[in-house]
């Protein structure tokens, strides 16, 4: 099928044969073609003098610079001696300050009490055999009827036990939380104080560590360190008395000793 080109003004005046054409859209339909015109020829006319404006300043300026030759200086070129005898002069290297040298981690010894202190709690039991072979080296009770209570308290702390207290896993479980916990006071460490601390505490019949005190003491700050770090040992297993748990009184000695210095 042929195209045929439509002629718009016919479309037009078919389109508004019985309308009124002296206003309204006949009027802007029939001047559309021409408006279109106007305004592309003005939009192509801004768009040339905003590129062209710049370009003709520039040319125009640039024709009527005069060169002056009386701004032409000439430099002449002196090389450059360095000063005779020049002294260097190093400067200190500085140095970033050194952290606080490390606490010395103490050295814990859990040594074997006087002979006095290895005495059985109740001379002549049939049961004063029968501590196992790894039982704590700890002194359980010191003898007597001295320790029999507790200031303050009605509970009455064992001095006849079956079963000594044991702590978990044994005296090597012991020690080695000792030595990862107890640290080396700082005031210790400048003043030079070593030595033994000796701690007292009862080990209830649930096992739980509770009177902590100090019998023997070298000052400090090593007292403090002791006490704390019983206090925060595990549950023990408790000491039995005819198959029952019973309240036990223990002593444990704790050595800080400097390093190349004996403990006093």
């Amino acid at each position: 099928m042929r195209s045929e080109r439509i002629d718009t003004n016919s479309l037009l005046e078919l389109v508004f044969q019985y309308r009124n054409k002296d206003y309204g859209s006949y009027q802007l339909q029939k001047r559309y073609p021409k408006t279109l015109i106007i305004s592309g020829i003005i939009g192509i006319t801004v768009i040339l003098l905003v590129v062209l404006i710049p370009f003709f300043i520039y040319l125009v300026h640039d024709l009527n610079y005069d060169f002056n030759e009386e701004f032409i200086y000439e430099v002449e070129y002196i090389p450059f001696a360095p000063p005779e005898n020049l002294e260097l002069v190093e400067l200190a290297k500085a140095h970033a300050k050194m952290p606080d040298e490390p606490q010395v981690a103490p050295i814990i010894s859990d040594t074997i009490t006087p002979e006095e202190e290895k005495k059985p709690l109740v001379p002549g039991t049939e049961e004063e055999d029968n501590e196992p072979e790894d039982a704590d080296t700890a002194s359980f009770g010191t003898g007597g009827d001295e320790i029999g209570r507790q200031p303050g308290t009605d509970t009455a702390v064992s001095t006849t036990i079956d079963v000594y207290p044991r702590y978990p896993g044994g005296v090597e479980a012991r020690l080695y939380y000792l030595r990862r916990n107890v640290a080396y006071p700082k005031e210790a460490v400048d003043r030079g104080i070593s030595g033994v601390v000796m701690v007292i505490f009862v080990i209830e019949a649930d096992g739980s560590i509770t009177n902590v005190a100090i019998v023997q003491g070298i000052g400090g700050g090593c007292d403090k360190e002791a006490i704390r770090v019983t206090k925060g040992m595990p549950k023990w297993a408790p000491g039995k008395r005819s198959g029952r748990p019973v309240r036990v009184m223990v002593k444990m000695p704790i050595v800080f000793r400097l390093p190349n210095r004996p403990a006093s």
